[in-house]
């Protein structure tokens, strides 16, 4: 059940994907950075750009966001030399189906937190600040096989809309997707339950 019309997180800072040549590094770790805040208090971040040359390096042939998860229950470094683990997290499910996946996806952004979503790419369109924005108002044609890591912030109930956290800084990044568009798009999502953190 859904007890809210709508819900948003705010990130204290916006995503810039400048840090790390990976949006999953990026918004994995941006959203962890996040997590960590919101129980300590404190201000705290990773090495993106580190995190993302050794998960190259490791990953082999899994794909970059489930090489994340799974390394999650190793840790990560923070720059302030913490380890930030993640304990549990739960998958959305890989295809999205309709209204009632929707509601499932609305329930648990209110109960959990953010969801990391990976979406697939329109072809001929870059995923740029205009490019997105025609993924989202005219998808239809021919798919590329790239993804693009993004952040499910939130959503409205009654506009049946999802709130995106893009990486583009602070006037770009927040946008809003309805559920029959984001139907075309979404491919995967986790919500990350439980972390800890040891100095």
């Amino acid at each position: 059940m859904i007890l809210a019309d709508t819900v948003e997180y705010k990130f204290r800072r916006p995503l810039n994907q400048k840090q790390s040549p990976s949006c999953s590094t990026h918004a994995f770790l941006g959203m962890l950075a996040e997590l960590v805040e919101n129980k300590t208090g404190e201000n705290t971040d990773f090495d993106y750009l580190g995190e993302f040359e050794s998960m190259e390096e490791m990953r082999k042939n899994k794909r970059r966001l489930s090489y994340l998860l799974s390394k999650g229950s190793q840790g990560f470094k923070t720059l302030d030399d913490r380890l930030v683990k993640v304990k549990a997290y739960k998958r959305a499910g890989k295809y999205f189906s309709g209204t009632k996946t929707a509601e499932r996806i609305c329930r648990d952004l209110q109960l959990i937190g953010p969801m990391l979503t990976k979406i697939r790419l329109h072809k001929n369109t870059s995923l740029t600040k205009c490019g997105f924005n025609k993924v989202l108002k005219k998808i239809s044609g021919e798919w590329t096989r790239s993804t693009h890591a993004i952040v499910i912030t939130g959503f409205n109930l009654k506009r049946e809309t999802f709130i995106i956290q893009n990486s583009w800084g602070l006037k770009k990044s927040y946008r809003e997707i309805k559920w029959k568009d984001f139907v075309k798009i979404f491919r995967e999502g986790y919500f990350i339950k439980t972390i800890s953190i040891t100095d």
